[in-house]
């Protein structure tokens, strides 16, 4: 069936999407490390029609040094609150995410590195929106991918770093009644920007900006092993 006049539907829905790095991005050389962190993002998805989500979340994971150069990591992340914008609001929604994340070592002189970083997650969630006499269940699912480059400078206790990231593949589907609908992100392209500082040896507090397709923030401690 066509489902084109559902469209303001699918703007009911609660999702989230990208799938930045959210284990430690700075200084993992030996052994592990965990983080916890809170993301607040804004991100834009096209289907029939056009729509930004927004989501809380809490994120836990951790990340492993597999060589001198290369880490990777895993983790979960739990929607806190959310809701659905443009012309239709929605709001208390639920769901998970679970996802991979690595970084690679380029180069390095001095103070400064180039680290080539990659995601993949998998988003699932449900939202019950009220009517009159009874509620509708709308699920969501999103697989994603992205890759990305960052220029990181070290100054004492402190790291910044910025770079390019691009989504190479964003796939899901908006299931809605007996109708379903192919969803993807709007654009793939996003700036990053962020800094670390350490606390104290164990401790990192990390702050992380991305912008053009979303306008999404996360903070996060890392504490090594």
């Amino acid at each position: 069936m066509r489902i084109s006049y559902l469209a303001p539907a699918f703007c009911l829905v609660l999702a989230t999407a990208e799938a930045q790095a959210y284990t430690s991005v700075t200084g993992v050389n030996s052994g592990g490390r965990l983080t916890g962190g809170l993301l607040l993002q804004d991100t834009d998805y096209e289907t029939t029609g056009d729509f930004n989500v927004e989501t809380t979340q809490l994120m836990a994971g951790y990340k492993a040094a597999l060589s001198p150069s290369f880490a990777l990591g895993a983790g979960l992340g739990v929607v806190l609150d959310g809701e659905l914008g443009n012309d239709v609001r929605a709001e208390d929604g639920s769901g998970l995410r679970l996802f991979v994340d690595g970084q690679f070592e380029f180069k390095q002189w001095g103070a400064n590195s180039i680290l080539g970083t990659f995601a993949l997650s998998h988003d699932r969630y449900n939202f019950e929106q009220q009517f009159v006499g009874g509620t509708v269940d709308r699920d969501f699912t999103v697989t994603e991918i992205k890759i990305g480059g960052l220029f990181t400078h070290r100054i004492s206790r402190a790291s910044l770093y910025g770079g390019l990231e691009a989504y190479l593949f964003s796939d899901g589907e908006i299931d809605f009644g007996n109708a379903s609908a192919d969803v993807e992100r709007d654009d793939r392209l996003n700036i990053r920007l962020g800094g670390a500082f350490s606390v104290d040896p164990a401790i990192d507090l990390r702050a992380d900006l991305f912008l053009m397709s979303e306008q999404t923030f996360l903070f996060a401690a890392d504490f090594r092993l």
